[in-house]
């Protein structure tokens, strides 16, 4: 089925033209990764295209190549008649840039969430692989473009190679297969220094996120004989500590690590003042079941969703859900 899907959307790449890749809102490495590798396998086939999120590339990720490319909605070619979203679940992960995707020709979606709504003309998906930028490598592949050993495809690999090993975990978490371990080799056969990936994406840590961090450690909660750990950051903690909300990204592991968690979650005020919700889990626990309770949705592993209110009413309720994943 995936093959068949890919042949597909690998034949509309090639007739058409004019191409809005769209990246999910707060962007991690998988969503931008696999974007930064479409919009450079599109412009290798000549063709026009841009990349477009809600949301800036994190300082984070900058080192990867044309990082620069990503726009915003506001500035944002409109006449390309094609749009492609990557990574995203569904419709609403595309924030702001979703009219653009509306109003498009011919639409098309690239994603390995198991909550994906198979939308658009065109549907490339495999809630099976552990990354979109695992479903873009082979795609890639099958196009056959800038595929031999030079700059252009160290490039591509590179993009490739962070969007699958940022949503593994580094190749630890559960959704590491066969398959990523075997998409990740065939990258570094291109020569990428996976060396210094490791270090600029684990490795490499601002003041404000390390602030950040020992707070949430000295504050986490722990709820359900310790099975339940939380945290609550509110947009006074982020001035405070001088951090910006893309330091958040990977805190919810030291929650999730600690021996006897089960289910970790993290509620991140926003300037609006509504709440970013990210969970977490570890052996046996749905959060993607309890993020789709509110609205939101995931992995089996890992999952988010967006609510409004008092963070500590809003705690109760995911307190209140996550008892029932946790079997009492």
């Amino acid at each position: 089925m995936m093959i068949e899907a890919a042949a597909k959307m690998a034949q509309w790449l090639r007739l058409e033209d004019g191409f809005t890749l769209i990246a999910h809102t707060s962007p991690d490495g998988d969503t931008i990764g696999s974007s930064l590798a479409m919009f450079y396998i599109l412009t290798c086939m000549g063709k026009r295209v841009q990349v477009v999120c809600e949301h800036i590339v994190p300082y984070l990720y900058s080192f990867l190549p044309y990082a620069e490319a990503f726009n915003t909605p506001d500035t944002a070619e409109k006449s390309y008649k094609n749009a492609i979203a990557i990574d995203c679940a569904d419709k609403n992960r595309m924030g702001k840039a979703v009219g653009i995707y509306n109003a498009s020709m011919l639409t098309g979606s690239i994603d390995h969430h198991k909550t994906n709504t198979a939308y658009g003309d065109y549907v490339l998906h495999d809630e099976n692989a552990s990354a979109t930028g695992e479903l873009v490598f082979h795609l890639w592949q099958h196009l056959g473009v800038a595929v031999e050993k030079s700059k252009t495809a160290l490039d591509i690999a590179c993009s490739l190679f962070t969007a699958i090993s940022t949503d593994t975990g580094n190749f630890s978490y559960c959704n590491a297969t066969p398959g990523s371990f075997r998409a990740a080799a065939a990258l570094v056969e291109y020569g990428i220094d996976i060396a210094e990936i490791n270090r600029l994406v684990y490795r490499t840590l601002p003041i404000g996120k390390t602030r950040l961090i020992g707070y949430v450690l000295s504050s986490m909660r722990l709820y359900n004989d310790a099975r339940i750990g939380a945290a609550i950051l509110l947009w006074e903690d982020f001035l405070r500590f001088g951090a910006i909300p893309e330091d958040v990204e990977g805190i919810i592991d030291y929650i999730r690590d600690v021996d006897s968690i089960e289910i970790a979650m993290i509620l991140r005020q926003t300037q609006k003042g509504d709440f970013k919700v990210s969970m977490r889990s570890k052996r046996y626990a749905d959060v993607s079941a309890i993020a789709g309770r509110f609205g939101g949705g995931g992995h089996l592993r890992a999952a988010g969703c967006t609510m409004q209110g008092q963070p500590e009413a809003i705690l109760e309720q995911l307190l209140q859900v996550s008892t029932d994943a946790l079997g009492q």
